[in-house]
């Protein structure tokens, strides 16, 4: 019923993304070039891009741990609050990794990610592990965000053309089918998100 304002980061209002962490309630910000916690009373900058390498998406899963993804190629992780990092590169060193600014953690705290030209990939350790099993083909050039609830993860797909819809996998994105039933390509010309609930009911 009441809002209060929390003071701009250093008068900055270009914010890329924003994520919460649940554990202790933190707010962390990212701008154009770099990463912000705030604790409740403060903000405090805890990562910059390190040069002309735009942050892009960001979040924070079950355990408090942080990931903030940067245009090329990197996903930098955090279990300490932004303390001390570690770098986390796609499995192709030559590739890289990048996002389109989509992650997402499951229930049983799996960090999903999109990379917008070849599908949806899941972070192992240190690994970067495709999940694309008739996803991706010479049609279907990416994803731009998934959502999961238990086993069943839905995603949209684009074309070299646009948006071609939603694709759901039943066993956690070992593979995916078409998901459009009723749905045109009229629904989806200004579609640009989707979004799961505690029921698992896509929208």
């Amino acid at each position: 019923r009441n809002w209060g304002t929390i003071e701009r980061i250093e008068d900055n209002n270009n914010y890329v993304a924003f994520a919460i962490d649940n554990n202790s309630s933190d707010i962390y910000a990212a701008t154009a070039y770099a990463l912000f916690r705030f604790n409740g009373e403060n903000w405090s900058m805890i990562k910059t891009t390190q040069g002309n390498n735009p942050s892009q998406c960001l979040i924070v899963d079950n355990d408090g741990n942080i990931y903030y993804s940067v245009y090329l190629f990197t996903i930098h992780k955090s279990t300490n609050y932004g303390s001390d990092w570690t770098s986390i590169n796609y499995q192709d060193s030559n590739q890289g990794w990048s996002t389109t600014g989509a992650m997402y953690v499951t229930e049983d705290n799996i960090l999903l990610m999109n990379r917008w030209w070849d599908g949806i990939y899941w972070l192992s350790g240190d690994n970067c592990l495709p999940l694309n099993s008739g996803l991706i083909d010479g049609n279907h050039v990416g994803t731009q965000k998934v959502v999961a609830k238990g086993v069943n993860y839905f995603t949209t797909v684009k074309t070299t053309s646009g948006i071609i819809g939603i694709y759901k996998s039943s066993n956690s994105g070992e593979n995916w089918v078409n998901y459009n039933h009723n749905l045109t390509e009229y629904d989806f010309l200004q579609y640009n998100n989707i979004a799961i609930n505690s029921f698992g009911k896509v929208y």
